[in-house]
């Protein structure tokens, strides 16, 4: 309890800013799709400033939203709502990618394969888990979003 006065009184949203420094880090750094020729060969590995700049530059907005929310002084529900838009956004766009990512790929040739790699699913996991946690502080009217996306509000 003491911890979360800390926090509120520092006025730093300590979850929201870890989950958008993880993401950033996913997105740049992770590498996004494997490439393979055939389904037998290996294949590599591509990050996702090599094969779609635009999602890149997305994701990083969306996470760096996240970031200065985390550190702007603002009311933790309006903070909180944020972060679970954007932690929905942020895998959203990701999708995306991958699907833009695959066909262009794979387009070119009938045998060709493209698997997700690390930065796909990182992405994903960190949206997801920033989602739980952004969503439970914000308070959305009923648990209406939470319920929405299959989450239960039940607590003992």
């Amino acid at each position: 309890m003491e911890a979360q006065r800390t926090d509120h009184a520092a006025g730093i949203d300590i979850p929201t800013l870890f989950f958008a420094a993880a993401g950033i880090a996913a997105a740049a750094a992770l590498p996004f799709v494997r490439a393979r020729p055939n389904r037998i060969a290996d294949g590599v590995a591509r990050l996702l400033a090599d094969v779609d700049p635009a999602a890149l530059v997305v994701l990083l907005a969306l996470w760096g939203i996240a970031g200065a929310a985390a550190l702007l002084r603002m009311a933790e529900r309006g903070r909180a709502r944020l972060a679970t838009l954007v932690s929905l956004a942020a895998p959203l766009c990701a999708i995306v990618a991958a699907g833009i990512v695959t066909a262009s790929i794979a387009g070119l040739d009938p045998i060709a394969r493209v698997s997700l790699s690390a930065g796909f699913w990182a992405t994903a996991i960190i949206g997801y888990a920033s989602f739980l946690s952004a969503s439970a502080r914000a308070a959305f009217p009923g648990g209406l979003l939470r319920r929405v996306l299959g989450f239960s509000d039940s607590r003992p």
